[in-house]
Parts: C-alpha cells; structure tokens; sequence
C-alpha cells in the first residue's frame, strides 16, 4: 500500500511537472503572439502616420497641383491637337471636293466654248478689291493707334491699375480667406489627430494596465507553483528522512538476526568442543546426559532466537502476503517443535539415567544418529526462515535505496524547476520594466513630435501671413507713390473723349 501510494504520488508530481512545463511553453507562445500583433500594430501605425504626414504636407499638394496642372496642360494639348487634326481634315475634305468639283468643271468646260468678260467688269472687281484691301488696313491701323494710345494714357494706367488693384485686394481677400479656411480646416484635422493621439494614449494606458494584471496574475501563478514546488520538496525531504530512518532501522534488524545467528553458532561451537572433549574420555553414559544438556540448550538458544524475531516483527515487515504467513507458519511450527523436543530431550535425559554403562556406548551411537537428524532438520527450517527474513530485509533496503534515489532525483528536479521559476520571474520583471520604459519614451517621443508639429505649423502660418501683408503694403504704397508723381507731373486730371467708337 505504501509503495503504491508513493507510486501514485511520483506519477501526480511527474503529471504536475509536465503540465506545468506545457502551461509555461503555452504562456511563451501566447507571450510571443501578442508581442508580434504589437510590432505590427506600431509598424501599421507608423506607416499610416508617415502618410498622413505626407499628405498633410505642403509638399504633397504642390505636387498635386502641379500633377493636376500637368494633367490639365496635357488635356488641353490633346483636345488642341484632336480639334486641329479635325479642321485639318475639314480642310482637307473641303479642298478634295472642291478640287473635284473644279475638275468636273475644267471637264465639263473643255467640252463647251469659253465665254469672254468684259474688261469693264474686270477693272470693276479690281478696284473693290483695291478698296477692301485699303479699308482692312485703314482698320488694322486705327486699332493699332487705339492700343497705342490706351497703353500710353496715364489716366487710363491709373484706372486700369486701380482696377487691377481692386481684383488684386479681392484675389488677397479669397486668399485670405482661403488659407483661414484651411488652416481652420488643419487645426481641425490636428485636433482631430490629437483626439486620435489621445485615444490611442488612453488604449496603451489600458493595454498596459492589462499587460500589468497579467503580469501580476503570471507572478502570483509563479508564487503559488512556487510555494507548491517549495511545500513538495519540504515532502521529498521529509520522505527522505523516513526512508532513511526505515533504513536504519532495517539494518539495525539485520545486524541483530546476524548477532542472534552467530551466537547460537557459538552455541553450536561451544556444545561440538564440550563433545568431543567427552568423546575422548570414553563415558558414553556421561557423554548420553550431556548431549541431551546440550540439545535442550540448542534448543533454547534457537527458541530465543525465534522469540527475537518475533519480537522484531521482522516477518510483518514482509510485502508478500504468501511469503509472510509462510514465514509466521514456521515460526510458530518451529516453537511449537522446539517445546515438544525440549520435553523429549528431558524424557530422554530421565531415561539415561537408568541405562546401564554396558548399554550407554550402543545406545549412544543410535540416540546420536537422532540427534544429528534432529538438528538437521531443525537448522534446515530455522536457515530457511533465516534466509528469507534476510532476503526480505535486503530487498527492503534495496528497494528503500532505490525509491531514496528516486526521492533525489525527483528533489533535484525540484530545485531545478524552483532556479527555472526564479529566472522566469526575474526575467519576466526585467521584460516588464523594458516594456514601460519603451513605452515611456513613444509617448514622451509623440508628444515632442506633436509639439514640433504645431509649433512649425504656427510658425509657417504667421510668417506666410506677414510676408503676404508685407507684400501688398508695399504693393499700395508703390501704386500711390505713382499715382501721387503722375498727378504732380501732368497737374489736374482732364478726361477727354474718345474719337474712336467701340
């Protein structure tokens, strides 16, 4: 019953070991996944923010003007040279029918007689000719003297330039108010950003305090497996004391059932001497007494040794139920055996008394055969019980060792897993200060970023704003320095009325 507990105990710890070893690969890979969907999170988030960027760049929509300009002036080349090609061919169609047409004619007339115009009619259309001619260029020049004219006026410069500077002011105006527009529209769109920035901050900050629960629930789980692992080895090593005080113990049996056997062969060696010492003075009757002496002290001292194993409780120490009841059967068979021999060798010793000395040697030599079948028998069933109490006691401490060195190993094991538990947790703490510390600097690095942003932003928007200002002060101040030095030179401004009608 012991060994199979302590059997089921080794395969629960081993059971406990392998899952906790499948539970810590399993935290590793989970570990890993959520760091790779975090690397790509922040590489999804940075390559959006780079286009963002990039849109939100000054440089982005020149490009794009300038594309769209492009695209525009290549439209405008394209349906210039489809509406040339289509008046070409017009042309081309026109100047094929009428050369068809004139070749009939010429075809036609070469069959007929040419008719003869007068001359009159010819100088006629000679002289409309002639007028046209001169009434187109008549025109051509008094156009021409127009836009001299109107180039070289003063007072229509002025008029034009104020006009010019009208539109100028309302272009400055639409501009103006253009780029408030679109610096309201990048304020909202940065306020929109920093909303976003914000939120993001506010899921890292809940990430994080998720990531720390977790970290914390991980330690604890680790303190618990080590308080476990800790309350086990406190086990193997009180199963390592038992097994060595059973250990003890058992020799200590061994060495006493070796101290009792070599005593009753003392015993045994003693009885042999005090025989043959009688042996040699010839008293077979004296020889009969003392050999019955001797029996009955065999006998006792082997009883005693029965007694001391049955005190010892050697036999129920045996695992193998038939082998035990085996072992207990011949002990009790064995005293109850050595009670009748005593009794016997005690009748026999009363007998020799009355043998007389003639008898003794014959009687002798026949009770002597007996008595060596006696002991024979009773050695045969004591070194049997002896032999299988020793065997028993042996295998027990063998197996006792054995089960000890499993106890080490398993503790060795233990400790093993206790320096694995403590490098997880300490590298688990350093991967935890690491991940607030990087997380530390990106939103410290965000926030500078964003602040630089604004910052250049405003400062891009103002200095724009004074260059453009600057810009049309100066360009007023040139107009009226101009105006102020053309009325100086020509004096009052006299409007005069235009002979040419338009």
């Amino acid at each position: 019953m012991h060994s199979s507990a302590r059997t089921s105990a080794r395969s629960a710890a081993r059971i406990n070991a392998e899952t906790r070893m499948v539970q810590r690969r399993e935290r590793e890979y989970n570990h890993q996944v959520k760091w790779n969907n975090q690397v790509r999170y922040y590489k999804s988030c940075e390559k959006l923010a780079n286009k963002f960027d990039d849109w939100t760049s000054p440089r982005y929509y020149e490009t794009s003007n300038k594309k769209i300009n492009d695209d525009k002036k290549k439209r405008q080349h394209q349906e210039t040279l489809e509406k040339r090609q289509e008046k070409l061919k017009k042309l081309l169609d026109e100047d094929d029918r009428s050369f068809q047409i004139e070749l009939m004619v010429r075809n036609r007339q070469s069959y007929l007689k040419k008719p003869e115009v007068p001359v009159e009619v010819l100088k006629e259309i000679n002289s409309d000719l002639k007028l046209q001619e001169e009434e187109r260029r008549k025109h051509e020049a008094e156009l021409a003297l127009y836009h001299q004219w109107r180039n070289n006026n003063p007072i229509v410069r002025y008029h034009e330039r104020k006009r010019t500077l009208k539109d100028l002011k309302l272009s400055w105006l639409d501009q103006q108010i253009e780029k408030r527009l679109e610096r309201e529209r990048a304020e909202e769109e940065c306020r929109k950003q920093v909303e976003e920035k914000k939120k993001w901050i506010e899921e890292e900050k809940k990430k994080q305090a998720e990531l720390l629960k977790q970290v914390a629930e991980k330690k604890e789980k680790l303190q618990h497996d080590l308080s476990k692992q800790i309350e086990e080895l406190q086990i193997r090593e009180t199963e390592s004391a038992r097994l060595l005080e059973e250990e003890e113990e058992e020799a200590k049996k061994l060495f006493e059932l070796n101290q009792l056997e070599n005593e009753r062969l003392e015993i045994e060696r003693k009885s042999k001497q005090r025989e043959i010492a009688l042996e040699n003075l010839k008293m077979h009757k004296l020889r009969l007494k003392r050999n019955a002496e001797n029996v009955r002290e065999n006998i006792e001292s082997e009883k005693v040794l029965v007694n001391r194993l049955l005190e010892l409780e050697i036999a129920d120490k045996i695992e193998d139920e038939r082998k035990k009841n085996e072992v207990k059967m011949a002990l009790k068979e064995f005293l109850g055996y050595a009670r009748d021999q005593q009794d016997l060798e005690k009748k026999r010793q009363e007998h020799f008394d009355f043998v007389f000395d003639s008898e003794a040697k014959v009687v002798y030599e026949k009770q002597r055969e007996v008595w060596v079948e006696e002991q024979k028998a009773r050695q045969t069933l004591l070194r049997d019980v002896l032999d299988t109490v020793k065997d028993q006691i042996n295998d027990k401490i063998r197996k006792n060792k054995d089960i000890q060195r499993r106890v080490l190993e398993e503790r060795q094991n233990t400790l093993k897993m206790l320096e694995e538990y403590d490098t997880d947790m300490r590298k688990t703490e350093e991967e935890e200060a690491r991940r607030k510390e990087q997380w530390k600097k990106e939103i410290e690095l965000q926030v500078k970023e964003k602040k630089v942003k604004e910052a250049e932003l405003k400062n891009k928007y103002l200095k724009q704003n004074d260059y453009e200002l600057e810009m049309a002060r100066k360009e007023e101040e040139r107009l009226r320095r101009e105006i102020v030095d053309l009325q100086r030179r020509q004096g009052p401004v006299r409007h005069a009325r235009s002979r040419i009608l338009f």
